[in-house]
C-alpha cells in the first residue's frame, strides 16, 4: 500500500479520487491539462522573499475554468472554495482556503509584463502535438471575428469631455502649478457632464469650449516646472492626440493663442474612440460597425473527424486587413513544427501579394478572390492602366495621376489634376468630377485570373466546403468563451483573452475526444 504524506492525505484527489466520471470536463483536466503546467515556469514572475505566492499552476488553471464557464473573478474565487471537482482537478486539500479575487487580477498582469500570456494555450498545443491530435503539413483554416471593446461608445463631445476628466484627475498633484483660468477648467471637468437635451447650439458651443481646454492644458508642457513629467502621463499623451485628431489650431494674435476650429469627423484607423482604450478603433463591415478590435482564429481540417483543434489566436486592430494576419499566422505555427501545406480562407486572406507570400513559404492559400470589376466599372475606367514604375494611374491621354493609393487587397484609388480635366478633349467621355476624375480599380493579375477560372469548377466549389467549419469555431468562442465582448481594455489585455479562450476551447475538444474514445486512444496516439 502506498504511503502518503500529511498533505497528501488531506487532498482532494486522494479522498475522492473516483468521485469524478470520465465525462466530467474535471477529470480531463486534472489528467491531461493539470501535469503539463508547471510552477517552475513562473519563477521569474516572482522575487525571493516576502510571503509565498499562491502557486502559480493553480491560477493557470483556475483562469482557464473562468473561460470555460464564463466565471467573473470573484464568482472563480467563490468556486475554488466551494467546488469539490475543482479541488480534485487541481490536487487541492479538502480545505484549502482559496484565494482574493484580485489575486487573479495581479496573476494576469503578471502574466502580461513577463509576456507569458499564451503559455497556457502554447502548452495544451504541446500536448496535443505530443498526442498526434495535430500534425505538421496538414490543412488548416482561417477566419476572423470582430471583438466589441469594453467601453462606452461615446460622442464626439463625450470623448472630449471624458478625455478631460482623465487628465483632469491626474493632475491633482500638479494643481499649484496651474493659473486661475487653468484651476476653473480643472474644476469643471472634473465632473462628468451631462449633454442629454441639450441643443445643437449648445452641444456646438461646448465642443469648442472643450477643444479650448485642451489646447490651453496641452501648453502646460512649456513650463520647465512640470511640462517634462506632464509629458510622460500617459492621459496627456492621449490628451494630445485626441485634440490633434478633432481640432486645428488658428492664430488669434497671441504666441499661445487659444483659438480652435473643429475639423470634420473622422474615425477609423488610429483613431481614438475613448481615453479608457486608446488602443480600440473604430471599423465597420457592410451595415456592421464596432468599436474594438479583430480576433484571427486558425484550426486543423480533419478530414475523417469532426473534431479539430485551433492552432492559431491573436487579437488585431480593428482596423486591420486580414490578409496581413496571414504570414504571422505562417511564422508563428512554423516556431512550433505547425506549419500547414495548405491554409483555407475568404477572399480577404486570398489577395494577390498574399497568395504569392504564403507560397515562398512553401504554403499553399486556398479560397475565394475578388471578383472582377462589373461592366458598368470596366466601361468607366477603359483606357485607364496603373504604371508599375511610376506607382501611378495614366489615363488614356498619358496624363498620370496627381495622387495613387494601394490598398490591401490589390485595390487601386486615384485621383487626377482638375485643371488638366477641365481643359481635356474626353471631357464628355470621362465625366470627370468637379474635384477631377476619380478612378478606383483591382489591379489585374495572372495569378487572380487564374484562380477565377479554377472558382468556376465543381471540384473548386466542393473544395471550398472544407473551410466552412471556422465558421462554427468562432461561434463556438463566442458563445462558449465570451469572446465576442472583452473582459479587459486594452490590446495586451485582450491577446490574453484571446489566448485563453483558444485554450479553454481545446480543452473542450480534447475532452470530447476522450469522453468518445476514452484515454487509451490517447496513450496509443502518443
Amino acid at each position: 500500500m502506498k504511503n502518503f504524506n500529511q498533505i497528501d492525505i488531506l487532498g482532494a484527489d486522494i479522498l475522492y479520487h473516483n468521485l469524478l466520471e470520465q465525462d466530467d470536463i474535471c477529470h480531463t483536466i486534472k489528467e491531461e491539462i493539470f501535469p503539463l503546467i508547471l510552477d517552475s515556469d513562473f519563477e521569474d514572475m516572482y522575487k525571493s522573499g516576502g510571503r509565498p505566492p499562491v502557486r502559480p499552476s493553480i491560477l493557470v488553471c483556475v483562469t482557464i475554468m473562468q473561460f470555460l464557464e464564463k466565471l467573473s473573478d470573484r464568482a472563480a474565487s467563490s468556486n475554488l472554495k466551494f467546488r469539490l471537482d475543482w479541488k480534485i482537478a487541481f490536487n487541492l486539500p479538502i480545505d484549502f482556503p482559496s484565494i482574493h479575487p484580485t489575486t487573479l487580477h495581479y496573476f494576469r498582469e503578471r502574466l502580461i509584463e513577463s509576456k507569458k500570456s499564451s503559455y497556457a494555450f502554447d502548452k495544451i498545443l504541446e500536448h496535443l502535438t505530443s498526442l498526434g491530435l495535430i500534425k505538421k503539413k496538414k490543412k488548416q483554416r482561417i477566419d476572423s471575428t470582430h471583438i466589441i471593446a469594453n467601453i462606452k461608445e461615446l460622442s464626439r463631445l463625450e470623448l472630449l469631455s471624458e478625455t478631460l476628466r482623465v487628465f483632469c484627475k491626474d493632475i491633482e498633484s500638479y494643481s499649484t502649478f496651474l493659473d486661475e483660468n487653468l484651476q476653473n477648467y480643472r474644476n469643471l471637468y472634473l465632473e462628468k457632464m451631462t449633454i442629454r437635451g441639450i441643443s445643437d447650439a449648445v452641444r456646438d458651443k461646448m465642443i469648442i469650449d472643450a477643444g479650448i481646454a485642451m489646447k490651453e492644458f496641452i501648453n502646460l508642457k512649456l513650463l520647465p516646472e512640470v511640462g517634462p513629467q506632464l509629458q510622460l502621463l500617459k492621459s496627456y499623451e492621449i490628451l494630445n492626440t485626441v485634440f490633434q485628431q478633432n481640432f486645428s489650431s488658428e492664430a488669434d494674435g497671441d504666441d499661445n493663442g487659444a483659438a480652435v476650429s473643429l475639423i470634420k469627423i473622422s474615425t477609423g484607423k488610429g483613431h481614438i474612440s475613448s481615453p479608457h482604450d486608446k488602443e480600440a478603433e473604430y471599423a465597420n463591415k457592410g451595415k456592421k460597425g464596432w468599436i474594438g478590435y479583430k480576433a484571427q482564429i486558425a484550426e486543423t481540417i480533419h478530414e475523417d473527424s469532426d473534431i479539430n483543434f485551433i492552432t492559431y489566436a491573436e487579437i488585431t486592430a480593428a482596423t486591420a486587413y486580414d490578409g496581413d494576419s496571414v504570414l504571422p499566422a505562417i511564422k508563428e505555427l512554423d516556431n512550433k513544427n505547425l506549419v500547414p501545406s495548405e491554409i483555407y480562407g475568404d477572399t480577404h486572406y486570398n489577395a494577390k501579394n498574399t497568395i504569392e507570400q504564403a507560397s515562398q513559404l512553401d504554403v499553399e492559400m486556398k479560397g475565394p478572390v475578388a471578383p472582377r470589376p462589373t461592366k458598368e466599372t470596366q466601361e468607366k475606367n477603359k483606357g485607364f492602366n496603373f504604371d508599375r514604375e511610376r506607382n501611378a494611374v495614366v489615363c488614356p491621354t498619358k496624363i498620370y495621376s496627381k495622387k495613387c493609393t494601394i490598398f490591401e487587397g490589390g485595390y487601386i484609388s486615384a485621383s487626377f489634376p482638375q485643371n488638366e480635366c477641365r481643359q481635356c478633349d474626353r471631357r464628355d467621355i470621362c465625366q470627370p468630377e468637379i474635384r477631377g476624375k476619380q478612378v478606383s480599380f483591382r489591379d489585374e493579375h495572372d495569378i487572380l485570373k487564374t484562380r477565377r477560372e479554377m472558382m468556376k469548377t465543381d471540384e473548386f466549389k466542393k473544395d471550398m466546403h472544407k473551410r466552412n467549419g471556422i465558421e462554427g469555431t468562432l461561434s463556438g468562442l463566442v458563445r462558449g468563451q465570451g469572446m465576442r465582448r472583452l473582459r479587459y481594455r486594452g490590446l495586451a489585455k485582450g491577446r490574453l483573452q484571446i489566448k485563453f479562450s483558444a485554450a479553454a476551447a481545446n480543452i473542450s475538444r480534447l475532452h470530447r475526444c476522450v469522453d468518445r474514445f476514452g484515454s487509451k486512444m490517447l496513450l496509443n496516439a502518443a
